[in-house]
């Protein structure tokens, strides 16, 4: 008759105890063997087999404990919240947002902190998310809620908070850039070169995206000479994929500054003091020629003065 499970635990209880009595024991016989064999001829054959059932006692005893310290050293990624699509919202709008992350799948509720009574999400769904080919799921995420959101029109510009929550914990708390009512603009396509440029005016953030491989967002404004412009992305530092480079060039076609990355940042930044009159162009690509869904930015330009 086989003994039952709970028989065998209880056995096996505490694991050190037993692995300690099996080594003692183990160590005893193999002094017995350093002593001078008896008279009966079997005797030394009889004591190998001994020391060896024990030792195979003492590695059956070892190899729970071992699995177990394995399983522990597995932890799951916490929860995290990688990236919102879009990755910007203003005051006064309904809109549906895409919060993408590591372990949302399962998210019971979301809160924003500090709390605000007027500002309103709702968890519409919750799912897991492909893994684009060549993106680390720790990158770009592999799940996704889509969240409904209600923003007052008294809401102050800046970083909203949020912070999902899953039976594995809470999130750490995720900045949703809110900028400033009216001066938010969607990116529109076409827009890949100068005839067809967006055009931008101080003041205001473009949101889009670099959508495919080796596409190129470019945006126009009119400047004056001698003032300094200011053109920031962000990109990286909210979560998107995109690994940004800015070019600006005058009305002539003329490069005139490149910006890769920034201080501490993959995002670039574009300070340079205008060297005449007249329209300027803004293009944006994606250092790795990579674009997708998963590479969203907001583009702002503002004047030095005015930051």
């Amino acid at each position: 008759m086989f003994p039952k499970r709970g028989g065998v635990a209880d056995q096996l209880q505490p694991r050190s105890a037993g692995v300690s009595s099996a080594a003692a024991t183990c160590a005893d016989r193999a002094v017995n063997i350093s002593r001078p064999p008896q008279s009966h001829s079997h005797a030394p054959w009889s004591r190998w087999l001994r020391l060896a059932l024990c030792f195979l006692v003492w590695f059956t005893l070892l190899t729970p404990t071992f699995a177990a310290e394995k399983k522990d050293d597995k932890k799951l990624e916490p929860p995290r919240v990688i990236m919102s699509l879009p990755l910007a919202v203003e005051p006064g709008t309904n809109i549906t947002i895409r919060l993408r992350g590591l372990g949302l799948a399962d998210a019971t509720a979301l809160r924003f902190t500090p709390t605000n009574a007027a500002l309103t999400a709702t968890l519409k769904s919750k799912a897991k998310a492909d893994v684009p080919k060549d993106y680390d799921a720790k990158r770009v995420g592999d799940s996704q809620l889509e969240v409904e959101l209600k923003l007052p029109t008294n809401l102050i510009p800046g970083p909203l908070a949020l912070i999902v929550s899953t039976p594995a914990g809470d999130t750490e708390p995720y900045s949703l850039t809110l900028t400033a009512a009216g001066s938010l603009l969607a990116e529109k396509e076409p827009n890949g070169g100068f005839r067809s440029a967006q055009e931008i005016k101080f003041g205001q953030t473009i949101r889009g995206t670099i959508g495919e491989p080796n596409d190129v967002d470019v945006f126009r404004f009119t400047g004056r000479k001698g003032e300094t412009i200011i053109a920031s992305v962000n990109a990286a530092r909210a979560g998107s994929a995109l690994d940004g480079i800015l070019l600006l060039h005058d009305s002539a076609g003329h490069l005139l500054a490149t910006i890769d990355d920034s201080e501490n940042s993959a995002d670039p930044i574009l300070k340079l003091r205008l060297p005449a009159d007249g329209t300027y162009f803004l293009s944006l690509i994606d250092a790795h020629d990579r674009g997708s869904a998963l590479h969203p930015y907001l583009l702002t330009l503002e004047r030095a003065e005015n930051r």
